[in-house]
Formats: C-alpha cells, structure tokens, sequence
C-alpha cells in the first residue's frame, strides 16, 4: 500500500475477505484492507477470537496514526465494529456502518422470505420475515436456512441494486478469481453469535457515526432498522441510497470513506 492506512475496514460474511476490494479500490484509499481469520467449523469460540484479533489490529493503526482512527463496517462487519466500539471506544475517532447487519438470524429470514417472493425456488420453510431484530435461536436451524439460501443460482444477483449490474458483473470475476467466501468460517463464527445480544452505544462512547443503507438490500427492512439503530447508535445520522447490500461498491467511495461530521443535537435520516 503506497499510503499509510488511516481507516480499518471490517468486511462481510462472516467468512469473507477483501480480496475483491483490494482488486476493486486498488492503491488509491489510505483503507487497511484487513482480512478476519478463518476457522474450522467446529472451532469454539470464533467470534470471541475474531474480535481479539480486530482489536489488535486497531490498536495497531492507532499507534501508527498517534490518532484515533476511522473505523468502516460493511454488513456483518457492522457487528464486529459495534462490539469493537465497545471494546476499544478511545481507539475510534469515527465509525461509519454499511449496509449493516446486526443479527445473522434477522437478515437470513428477510433473505429467504425476500428470495421467496422472487419465486427463486427457496426450500427452507419459511415464517414471515421478522420486524423486530436480533432473535437467539437453534444454529441448526439457522444453518439450514443459511444453506437453502446458498443453494440459489446467481445469489449475490440479488444484492445489488436494478441499476447496478455492470458492477455486479464486474464483482462476480473477481469474487471467483478468490477464495472469497469460507463456509467453515461462517459456521463457526455464526454459532458463537447468533447467541450474543446487541449492547447499545452510551452517547458520547463514539462521537462520530454514520449509517449508510440501500433501499434495495434485502436484508434491510426501514421500519424495523431505523427504530433499533436509533437505539443502538443514539448518536448516528443515517443516510438512504439507491444501491443494494453491496453498497462500498456502489456508491462513490469518497462519498463513504470521507470522515463522518460531528453528530447532530438529534439522530435524523437523509433522504
């Protein structure tokens, strides 16, 4: 990398990497590119380690900024950054969340009952898809679901916007050139946190924060995400884009890279 990292991206999955961002953004953001470790999938304790190991890779940054530092979580590494804020909140001098998915079992339900809809042959039976967030329940189920889902052709079609399809395209070479997704990996991890409960920021823990969601996500339903980042992030501004769940490539990256202004008096949404 030709210049020195001032942000910490968290990526997706879990069981993702930043292979493709790497590809996709090149040398051109001051972004450390961070890959999460990887397990078997019987590993104990995934989460825990994987959020030791964004831990000292923070407090890695913050020595080498002398400053707190611009932490970026796109989907499940929304999670992780929530947890790491918690962790390590003098490390973070702003926290900007895309496309985040707080809990694995929530999005997964929303993505059955919205591939469903779509007629794109879903086996796992379904309930309609929750409006509260955050459920504890069997991994068994929930990895029964999860593979159901797996099993669609073309799925990550549907994470991208009407609009974005020559990215979608460009995203699929890339994504095959890699081992991107590790389902070890998201089995382990998922089995740790699907149990852990999501603890609110106290106001003034991070200063700075900043939502970004896609009306077209899948996994993101308004009525339900705005009430509970509200009371998660009781300092955040959220903003609403034409884009999908994979919004860090969707949308200009200035546009999500550039630090976050102090909070407002109150939370709001832009249009």
């Amino acid at each position: 990398m030709s210049k020195t990292p001032t942000a910490l991206y968290l990526h997706g999955g879990p069981g993702l990497n930043c292979a493709v961002e790497r590809v996709w953004f090149g040398e051109s953001c001051p972004v450390l590119w961070w890959n999460q470790p990887r397990f078997p999938a019987d590993a104990d304790n995934a989460y825990q380690a994987t959020l030791d190991a964004a831990t000292e890779k923070l407090a890695e940054l913050h020595a080498l900024q002398g400053k707190p530092v611009h932490v970026i979580g796109w989907s499940f590494g929304a999670r992780l950054a929530l947890d790491l804020a918690h962790r390590a909140p003098e490390a973070i001098g702003t926290l900007t969340l895309l496309a985040p998915s707080l809990c694995l079992e929530t999005a997964f339900e929303r993505m059955t009952g919205y591939l469903a809809a779509k007629g794109a042959g879903i086996s796992t039976p379904l309930s309609s898809a929750p409006r509260s967030n955050c459920r504890t329940g069997n991994h068994e189920d929930f990895m029964q679901r999860v593979m159901s889902v797996l099993s669609i052709p073309n799925l990550f079609s549907h994470y991208w916007a009407p609009t974005s399809g020559a990215l979608s395209a460009r995203h699929g070479v890339e994504a095959a050139r890699t081992h991107w997704f590790d389902l070890d990996t998201f089995t382990a991890v998922s089995r740790e946190i699907i149990t852990r409960p999501i603890a609110s920021l106290s106001p003034g823990q991070v200063k700075r924060i900043r939502i970004f969601a896609g009306r077209y996500d899948p996994y993101f339903d308004p009525e339900a995400d705005l009430d509970l980042w509200k009371m998660v992030f009781p300092e955040a501004s959220v903003r609403i884009d034409d884009s999908g769940h994979m919004l860090p490539l969707e949308i200009p990256v200035a546009e999500w890279l550039a630090s976050p202004l102090p909070a407002p008096a109150e939370p709001h949404t832009e249009p």
